[in-house]
C-alpha cells in the first residue's frame, strides 16, 4: 500500500511541477495570475514531494531535504490571496512597495528554518519530528506547537479574506452583466473551500490520539493535495482572461446635455412607459412593491439622483425594456444599457437598485424568462426546442435559461409546460 500511494504522489508531484513550469513561463495576458498559481501550484508540489520522502525512507537518511522544505507555510496565504486579487478586481495592485509586506514572515520563516541546517541531521530530524533532544526540546516547540498554530491562523486569515473577495467579484458581476458565463469564478471558491478542508483534516492529524488513525489522515491529506494539483492546473490553465471587462461601476457624470438638466439633475423622457410587470417574475414583483430598504438608502445616500427622479427614469427604462426589447442582447450590459437611456451607469444601477430592489442581473434574466412564457406556449406549434427558446430569450445555454426560469417561475421549464397542459 505505501508502494501505490508513493507512485501515486510521485506523479501528482511530476503532475504539479510541469504544470508550474507551465505556468511561470505562459506570456499572454493572465501572465501575472499564472506566475502566482504557477507558484503555488510548485509549493504544493513540493509539499507533496515531502510525503514521497516519507514513504521511501529517504527523509531519515538525507534530514537537509525536510529542512529545506520545511519554510513553506507562510507562502500559501499570499500567493493565494494575490492569485484570487488578480481575477477579481478590475484593477489589482501590483507586487511593489508595500505589497512585499504580505512576504514577510514567509521570509522569516525561511531563515530561521534554515538556520537548523548548521545542526547534525539527527538534530534536524528530531526538531522537525517528536523525537528531540532534551536541550532541543524548546526548538521543537518552536517548530511544532507554535509554528503549526500560528501558521493555521495566517492561512484561514487569508483564505477568509480570499473569499470575501470572491463575494465582492460576484455581487459586481450581477450588478454589471446580464450573464456569468466565463465570468463567475465559482471554481476559485470551491477550491478555497477545499483548501480549508485540507487544512482541518491537516490539524485532526496533528490531534490523532492513535498512530493508526495518523496514517490514515496523513493518507486523506496527500490524497488531497493530488486532487488539489490537478483541480488547480485544469481550472486555472482554463481560465479566460477577465481583466478588461470592466466590472466596477462608472462614476457619475456631473455636467452633460445628456445627462442632466440645468438644474444638476437627471433628464427623464417624457415619454409613457408601459408596464414592467411582463419583465419581472413573481418574486420580483413582491420585491418591486416593497419600500426601498436601508441598505440601498445607505448606498446611494450622497446621490444627486433624488427618489422622485428616480422613479422618473424607471418609467422611461419601462419604456425601452418594451419598445426596444435590449435584454434579446446574450451579451449586454448595464454600461450598454445606460447608454440606450443616455444616462450615466452609476444612475441606472442605483434605480433598479431602489426602485425594484433587485440587481442588474436578475432585471435583465427577468425579462428574458417573460419573454420566454409565451414562447414556450407555443412551442408544441412552433416545434421549438428549450435551447431554442432559450437562446431566442437572450439567453448563453441551457443552464443559464434552467436556472433563471426556476429562480423567477419556481418551477423548471419542463413543469411550466406540464402545468400549462393540464390547465388545458
Amino acid at each position: 500500500m505505501n508502494t501505490l500511494f508513493a507512485v501515486l504522489y510521485l506523479l501528482g508531484t511530476a503532475q504539479g511541477v510541469m504544470l508550474s513550469v507551465a505556468l511561470l513561463s505562459s506570456h499572454d495576458e493572465r501572465r501575472r495570475a499564472n506566475r502566482y498559481l504557477g507558484l503555488l501550484t510548485l509549493l504544493f508540489s513540493v509539499a507533496l514531494a515531502d510525503y514521497v520522502l516519507d514513504y521511501v525512507g529517504l527523509t531519515a537518511t538525507y534530514p537537509w531535504a525536510r529542512t529545506l522544505q520545511w519554510p513553506k507555510e507562510f507562502f500559501y496565504g499570499p500567493l493565494i490571496y494575490f492569485y484570487v486579487r488578480e481575477l477579481s478586481l478590475p484593477n489589482p495592485p501590483q507586487l511593489r512597495g508595500r505589497q512585499w509586506l504580505h512576504f514577510v514572515p514567509a521570509g522569516l520563516h525561511v531563515i530561521i528554518s534554515w538556520s537548523l541546517l548548521t545542526l547534525s541531521g539527527e538534530r534536524q530530524l528530531g526538531i522537525l519530528t517528536d523525537a528531540p533532544r532534551v536541550g532541543d526540546k524548546w526548538l521543537w516547540m518552536i517548530f511544532g506547537p507554535i509554528e503549526q498554530t500560528v501558521t493555521m491562523l495566517v492561512i484561514l486569515l487569508y483564505l477568509f479574506i480570499s473569499l470575501k473577495l470572491l463575494r465582492a467579484h460576484a455581487r459586481r458581476v450581477l450588478e454589471t452583466y446580464s450573464y456569468t458565463d466565463k465570468l463567475s469564478l465559482d471554481w476559485l471558491r470551491h477550491l478555497i473551500i477545499g483548501l480549508i478542508s485540507i487544512y482541518l483534516i491537516w490539524v485532526l492529524q496533528l490531534l490523532s490520539p492513535t498512530s493508526f488513525w495518523e496514517e490514515v489522515l496523513q493518507a486523506v491529506l496527500g490524497l488531497g493535495f493530488v486532487v488539489l494539483i490537478y483541480s488547480m492546473g485544469y481550472k486555472g490553465l482554463r481560465q479566460p482572461h477577465i481583466f478588461h471587462l470592466d466590472l466596477s461601476v462608472p462614476a457619475v457624470r456631473s455636467s452633460t446635455s445628456a445627462v442632466v438638466t440645468g438644474a444638476g439633475q437627471p433628464a427623464v423622457n417624457e415619454a409613457g412607459a408601459g408596464e414592467l410587470d411582463g419583465g419581472i417574475g413573481r418574486a420580483e414583483k413582491t420585491r418591486a412593491e416593497s419600500a426601498a430598504s436601508s441598505s440601498a438608502d445607505n448606498k446611494y445616500s450622497n446621490s444627486p439622483l433624488s427618489m422622485e427622479l428616480s422613479q422618473a427614469l424607471l418609467e422611461e427604462l419601462k419604456a425601452l425594456m418594451l419598445s426596444e426589447r435590449p435584454y434579446l442582447d446574450n451579451q449586454l450590459t448595464l454600461p450598454q444599457l445606460a447608454a440606450m437611456l443616455n444616462i450615466s451607469a452609476h444612475y441606472l444601477s442605483q434605480v433598479i437598485n431602489q426602485q425594484l430592489q433587485m440587481n442588474f442581473f436578475d432585471f435583465i434574466n427577468g425579462h428574458r424568462i417573460e419573454s420566454s412564457l409565451a414562447m414556450l406556449q407555443q412551442a408544441d406549434e412552433t416545434g421549438m426546442t428549450v435551447l431554442d427558446i432559450a437562446m431566442a430569450s437572450g439567453f448563453n445555454s441551457k443552464s443559464a435559461f434552467y436556472s433563471a426560469f426556476k429562480k423567477h417561475q419556481g418551477v423548471t421549464p419542463g413543469e411550466y409546460r406540464k402545468r400549462l397542459a393540464s390547465a388545458c
